[in-house]
């Protein structure tokens, strides 16, 4: 085949392949021809004959067909990853729900009632409910919200009360230091406020005033007063934001980085003392839990490794996480669909994977898990929530949010909003540092009961008493397609 033409009519999908965007096809393809004559001593044939506009037409939709199957090859099995939506579910979906669900035993579960002799228990009635669900929901996690009016209609005002207060569901007390810090500020500006009923106050007032009492206390030995440390540079930090109006025009025309530069990241150095804060870094809790089927069976290859999600708020210590939290920094007031899915459902369920993930590493003892609670810090916008998740009883994990709280834009509102966001990401860092005390105990305990290695084999489990939470609930179908091109992927 000595004929450009021929050669092109043949070959041109491999050519199409072989083709970069930027080169010029009529120069580099007879040159690339003339050269393949010569090394094998064939006579090269004038390329007269070749249409270059077809071929060049033909070429650029052999390339962007290749270009598409292959982010298929990557995308298809990713429809459903996606952390800002609720999925729908299929039946297989409901087949892995209904087998965590057939693993509990009816002594460990959590009772609520008693109807004609027969035990109503909070497993069954989720389980229930899960069925019938056609979407996503975090029931199918078995993560019980109390405050979800999905249980209206199935449980009684009295019993949702009783399941709010099972064991400890008071948010930690602060220091009475750290009390002393606010309430020297709120002293220093009660003139202004009093003031203000009879007349208008600038801002730069109340700004002084707060400085003052905050500086006048001197400063704090990070290492003896982490946290007195921490809520005064806070304070001052957050003042000169509003000497220069920075709060304004963050919410106007700030991007998410802006916001965490300026305003989020004063909370995140809240809890340095206790490990690493991260942001927008794999969650190895949930990367364990959406790859736990990768194994060699004999009977296929080993699953290729999927991604994990990645929070933009997320506190480890030892290799283990405790905190967790998501930003965004639109605020729709609460119902955009992001925020609706990520505090509903993504966040929650990230919390349950960090429990999870603790218990198995610890072989699942059941008095670990009833003293751990997880905590979490969403923020949109200037908008603030806290959450918290534990296990008081049977194999519930139980979500209980905070109330809300907003940054103020006002100088003059920071004694009435601002503290208050600065106490709940205290109490929030309190069970953090709880929970990391609790699992350093258990650690030690362990060690004096068998401070030799072992096998693996039941009599080597330490644990009184085992309890295994359901898995959270993975959606099912993300498996990956293999291909030479592509990518691990994401599930949820």
């Amino acid at each position: 085949m000595s004929s450009l033409k021929d050669f092109f009519d043949k070959y041109i999908k491999e050519v199409a392949l072989h083709t970069e965007s930027t080169i010029d096809i009529k120069r580099t393809w007879t040159k690339r021809f003339k050269e393949g004559c010569n090394s094998m001593d064939i006579e090269f044939q004038d390329n007269n004959e070749v249409d270059w506009e077809e071929v060049e037409k033909i070429i650029k939709n052999a390339r962007s067909e290749a270009t598409s199957n292959k982010k298929r090859s990557r995308t298809s099995t990713t429809s459903q990853t996606s952390k800002s939506g609720s999925w729908e579910l299929t039946e297989e979906a409901k087949k892995c729900f209904k087998k965590e669900y057939t693993k509990m035993e009816n002594e460990n579960k959590w009772l609520v009632r008693t109807e004609a002799g027969r035990k109503v228990y909070l497993e069954d009635l989720m389980y229930e409910y899960g069925m019938n669900c056609s979407y996503e929901h975090c029931v199918h996690s078995f993560i019980f919200d109390p405050t979800d009016d999905c249980w209206e209609n199935t449980l009684t005002k009295k019993e949702i009360e009783d399941i709010l207060k099972e064991g400890n569901t008071d948010l930690p007390s602060l220091n009475q230091s750290i009390h002393d810090i606010f309430n020297a500020c709120k002293k220093a500006i009660l003139p202004l406020e009093e003031k203000e009923e009879e007349e208008d106050v600038e801002e730069k007032e109340y700004i002084k005033c707060i400085w003052k009492a905050v500086t006048s206390l001197g400063f704090f030995d990070p290492d003896v007063q982490p946290d007195e440390d921490w809520v005064q540079r806070t304070l001052l930090d957050y003042l000169n934001m509003y000497r220069r109006n920075t709060l304004v025009e963050l919410v106007a025309n700030g991007s998410e980085q802006d916001f965490v530069i300026r305003c989020w990241s004063n909370l995140d150095r809240c809890f340095e003392n206790l490990g690493t804060v991260a942001r927008d870094r794999t969650c190895r809790s949930t990367l364990v839990r959406i790859n736990s089927e990768r194994k060699i069976t004999g009977l296929k290859p080993i699953e290729e490794q999927h991604s994990s999600i990645r929070p933009d708020f997320l506190v480890m210590k030892d290799g283990l996480d405790f905190a967790v939290g998501e930003c965004g920094k639109d605020d729709l007031g609460g119902i955009s669909k992001k925020e609706i899915t990520e505090r509903q459902l993504h966040v929650p369920k990230i919390m349950k994977d960090i429990l999870r993930q603790t218990m198995i590493k610890f072989n699942h003892d059941e008095s670990l898990l009833r003293t751990l609670k997880i905590g979490a810090l969403n923020q949109n916008s200037t908008r603030i929530q806290g959450a918290v998740l534990d296990c008081p009883k049977g194999y519930i994990c139980r979500l209980i949010p905070t109330s809300e709280y907003t940054i103020p834009q006002s100088a003059a509102m920071i004694s009435v909003e601002l503290f208050k966001i600065m106490k709940l990401t205290l109490q929030i860092k309190n069970i953090v540092k709880a929970s990391i005390k609790a699992v350093t105990k258990y650690q030690r305990e362990q060690y004096k009961k068998q401070e030799n290695p072992t096998l693996i084999t039941q009599k080597s489990q330490l644990a009184d008493t085992i309890l295994q939470i359901p898995q959270t609930f993975t959606i099912p179908n993300t498996k990956k397609i293999k291909t030479s091109t592509s990518d691990d992927i994401q599930r949820k």
